[in-house]
């Protein structure tokens, strides 16, 4: 699988949308444009269940880390915010550990290929 850019994710969250039309309809454009919108994003991610949005930047994300079950983190840099790489594996390798990568795009109507 290819790695997912931010024109991706904006683009697979606008035609996701398509498939609820009870939700407000926007472009990839202007999803980009309304970023720091967090009402907007807010009810996205709680009526969509193909994205979350990254704690430490504020971009929405397909795919990156689930930390302590409630915080994510769309790369490494943005994990390493807050925790080191050691801490992150230690947290990981714990048995029944909340703290993992994982894709959430797989879970829609549409899933990404190559």
């Amino acid at each position: 699988m290819k790695e997912l850019t931010n024109a991706d994710t904006y683009n697979f969250i606008s035609e996701e949308l398509t498939y609820h039309p009870e939700l407000p309809q926007f472009s990839a454009q202007e999803l980009a444009a309304r970023k720091g919108d967090k009402e907007l994003w807010d009810e996205l991610e709680d009526k969509l269940d193909c994205f979350r949005i990254c704690d430490a930047c504020g971009e929405p994300m397909l795919e990156g880390f689930v930390v302590q079950g409630a915080n994510h983190y769309c790369s490494e840099d943005c994990l390493h915010t807050v925790m080191t790489e050691e801490e992150y594996m230690k947290e990981h390798e714990e048995c029944d550990s909340d703290t993992f990568w994982t894709m959430w795009f797989d879970n829609s109507r549409r899933y990404i290929t190559e």
